[in-house]
């Protein structure tokens, strides 16, 4: 996910003088890419980002990518290959706690950010603060950065987690408190 496919290629014709189109389908519902050859041009270049996989519960996603030439009078015969894009699990890129230990009663601030290369996709964040309080969840904004506080009301050790999911893929860090 937003990784760029580049595709290039070779043709024929024997209409050495014929000026010819080349039509690039990407397969994601972006729009086709098309490129004008000069007379006596047989070869073409493209590029493409796949910015994202299609959004689901898959990591995995296939488009199929369709290439066709054409002349002034005729149609060349499709090319067609499938194209994997893959789901990436997203990263903590900051991750800081306030205080490496609290007193009963006080609020201990994690923050940090999270890099996912799908820009598309949704980043939650799961939280454990380990004190018997629940589960806490925190979808980020589009910058990714987060701010979450939690008060301990009781004296103890206990293990800090927290997940960053986008879709199906997760990052963890855990943490002693």
């Amino acid at each position: 996910e937003n990784g760029t496919l580049s595709v290039s290629g070779t043709f024929a014709d024997p209409g050495v003088m014929d000026a010819h189109t080349v039509r690039v389908r990407w397969g994601d519902g972006s729009a086709d890419t098309t490129l004008t050859l000069a007379p006596g041009v047989f070869e073409f270049s493209a590029q493409h980002v796949y910015r994202d996989d299609v959004p689901g519960a898959t990591a995995v996603d296939e488009y199929l990518l369709e290439i066709v030439v054409t002349d002034e009078t005729d149609t060349g015969p499709a090319w067609t290959a499938p194209i994997v894009v893959n789901n990436v699990a997203p990263i903590f890129d900051a991750f800081d706690l306030s205080a490496g230990a609290v007193n009963e009663g006080e609020l201990l601030r994690v923050t940090g950010m999270v890099r996912d290369p799908g820009t598309l996709d949704a980043v939650t964040l799961t939280i454990a603060w380990g004190d018997g309080s629940g589960l806490e969840f925190r979808t980020l904004a589009a910058d990714r950065r987060f701010a979450i506080e939690h008060r301990y009301a009781t004296a103890g050790r206990f293990i800090l987690a927290v997940v960053a999911t986008d879709v199906i893929r997760s990052e963890v860090q855990d943490l002693k408190k």
